[in-house]
């Protein structure tokens, strides 16, 4: 059946030791989706799809939520399909997620930022009134 053929192959595509790599994967990227941030249940996303490049090591793997997964998937996926080579969807994919950390980091330092300040006012003395 189609579907018994779609598990054999995906086993074929697979290393032995899969679920050790993915949690490998899962602890470098700080249990968190690397292009929302989100913590949560997660899924080992193959950067160049594992049916092309056979690829299962972490520098071929990073950690999404469901949401992105699909999002980045789509995208990768999209490439192949308009005629991109595999270094196409790599470069595309990774750039997509680090514009995507470095967003998250401005956003980051502005809340900080804006904590600092609200702590600043609550400092300053209350000003006294014109006699």
């Amino acid at each position: 059946s189609k579907k018994t053929q779609s598990t054999s192959m995906k086993k074929s595509l697979y290393t032995e030791n899969w679920d050790e790599i993915r949690r490998a994967c899962y602890k470098r990227d700080g249990h968190r989706c690397v292009y929302c941030g989100v913590k949560g249940k997660l899924s080992a996303h193959h950067i160049v799809p594992v049916r092309i490049s056979h690829n299962n090591s972490l520098s071929n793997l990073v950690s999404l939520c469901s949401k992105c997964h699909k999002k980045i998937e789509e995208v990768g996926f999209s490439i192949l399909q308009n005629g991109g080579r595999t270094a196409d969807i790599r470069r595309i994919e990774l750039g997509m997620i680090n514009e995507a950390k470095k967003k998250r980091r401005e956003d980051w330092s502005k809340k900080q930022e804006a904590y600092r300040l609200e702590q600043e006012q609550k400092k300053l003395p209350e000003p006294e009134e014109n006699k």
